[in-house]
């Protein structure tokens, strides 16, 4: 993962007293922005079209999206790739953890560079006994000053052990809240401490982001999937900034099945920067509605009709995504590129969902889950199965929650940052039998099953109404779509 190299900030902060003190401190005692008229509905112009639509790509379409989830329900993993690493991790005890170096930036990462930052988060005050409590929180150690990496406006962690980075500074992650890019694991945001950045307070925030395929991997790679549409036209479609999309470094990958069940590659921004990536005003007003909108609703069970436990944030990062940016045209492969680590999201808010940072406790056994998958999943793709609770929405604007089932094929976390030739292996996505039992059942839920009887005119009845549900639901903009496929059928008979 790589550290843009942008403009100097025209604004800097300046630098308060250092106060350079090892291992965990005491507890403390007291954007070029994109325009308004920008159409977040409109064709982008992508590749990879979907082509008809039928039954069978409306099952593979179906959003089966993670929700809160009872604290009794199991969590099912099975190992892809290496079927004993659960049974290894569970008679060697926690993976011990071990921050690691970036190898493949551009930039040494060994120095501040202060014509973009003047703070050492690590190091200086106000900031660090802050940054330390948060990390404490998090059950991580301190680092050593030689596992700091220095990045262009944040200090950054590579924790090779997990698969993660840690992304320490001035973060909004609400206004970067975004299918084209790359969305924290979770994070402690302490609103009470601001950095100056860019003109702009943000609030002092420690993200967990996971480790992903980097572009360049991609590109080198002989055998690789195609391309799920362009980063470019899906940030602007959504009224994001693109500042950074055309920096070397910045971009990664994620692969998910498309409709045929085949590879394709999904392209995100990794790096982001509210200053350079940062949303319209309409549009960070309208997430924000939905968020705020989410954030005090609580689930209930439709089957049995009892309250379950308030939708986390990662819940409604998630059904953010899904509500804002569901009209943008091949939004869907950025939806599956997000649900590739929901269960990690999920995991960790369980750990931390109403934990305040810097000084709330977390749930311990929880946390340690958390970490305990990270490290399982690294390198090793695993598929995992949980319930959750899917969002509807009424047309009075009534929100409930349906219980459902989640199924990942591939939940795998890379450290691509180590340049060793080992971990830059990609596996490829197998498809198991829980695929195919999500697929079905998908179909039961978005078509259900006609009913018995012994009257004809009901049995025609049932069909007629399930046809029009299902009409209703069909891809209004067919005649685009066949005009696309006859555009790309010639060109690949001109070309060929």
């Amino acid at each position: 993962m790589a550290i843009d190299d942008p403009a100097p900030i025209e604004e800097q902060p300046s630098r308060p007293t250092s106060a350079r003190a090892g291992g965990l401190r005491a507890m403390f005692g007291m954007y070029a922005r994109p325009s308004d008229s920008d159409d977040i509905f409109g064709e982008a112009g992508f590749g990879m079209e979907a082509g008809l639509p039928s039954e069978v790509r409306r099952v593979l379409q179906a959003k089966m999206s993670l929700r809160s989830v009872p604290p009794d329900a199991e969590i099912k993993l099975a190992a892809v790739s290496a079927p004993k690493a659960e049974a290894q991790q569970n008679t060697d005890g926690p993976v011990a953890f071990e921050y690691g170096w970036c190898y493949t930036d551009h930039k040494t990462g060994k120095e501040i560079r202060e014509d973009f930052r003047a703070v050492d988060y690590l190091n200086d005050e106000p900031y660090a006994t802050r940054v330390h409590a948060m990390l404490e929180q998090l059950g991580l150690p301190a680092p050593r000053a030689e596992e700091v990496f220095r990045g262009t406006h944040h200090d950054l962690l590579f924790l090779n052990s997990h698969g993660v980075v840690l992304r320490i500074g001035p973060l909004d992650t609400e206004d970067l809240i975004n299918p084209g890019i790359l969305q924290p694991l979770g994070w402690l945001e302490d609103s009470g401490s601001k950095v100056m950045s860019g003109g702009v307070n943000l609030p002092l925030t420690v993200a967990i982001y996971p480790g992903v395929e980097l572009d360049r991997q991609y590109d080198d790679a002989e055998k690789k999937p195609a391309l799920a549409g362009s980063l470019y036209d899906i940030l602007t479609a959504t009224q994001q900034g693109t500042g950074d999309v055309d920096t070397t470094g910045n971009t990664g990958i994620i692969r998910v099945l498309d409709d045929d069940g085949r590879e394709v590659a999904v392209r995100l921004l990794v790096d982001a920067d509210n200053r350079y990536n940062g949303s319209s005003v309409r549009m960070r007003e309208k997430k924000s509605s939905q968020m705020h909108e989410q954030s005090g609703s609580a689930a209930s069970d439709s089957s049995a009709g009892t309250a379950a436990a308030p939708v986390s944030k990662g819940d409604v990062l998630f059904n953010t995504l899904c509500t804002v940016f569901n009209a943008v045209k091949n939004v869907r492969y950025w939806e599956k590129a997000y649900e590739a680590h929901e269960p990690l999201r999920h995991m960790f808010w369980e750990a931390f969902g109403g934990v305040a940072a810097v000084t709330g406790l977390p749930d311990i056994p929880a946390r340690e889950k958390f970490w305990a998958t990270c490290a399982a999943v690294t390198n090793k793709p695993m598929e995992i199965t949980l319930p959750v609770w899917q969002m509807k929405k009424d047309d009075a604007g009534n929100v409930s929650y349906e219980r459902q089932e989640l199924y990942v094929p591939h939940l795998v976390l890379y450290r691509p940052w180590t340049g060793q030739d080992a971990d830059r292996i990609v596996q490829p996505i197998k498809q198991s039998k829980g695929f195919c039992k999500a697929v079905a059942q998908a179909h039961g839920r978005n078509f259900g099953k006609f009913k018995i009887t012994e009257d004809p005119l009901a049995r025609r009845d049932d069909f007629d109404a399930r046809m029009k549900d299902f009409m209703r639901g069909a891809d209004k903009n067919l005649g685009q779509r066949l005009a696309s496929i006859g555009r790309r059928v010639w060109r690949e008979i001109r070309n060929f």
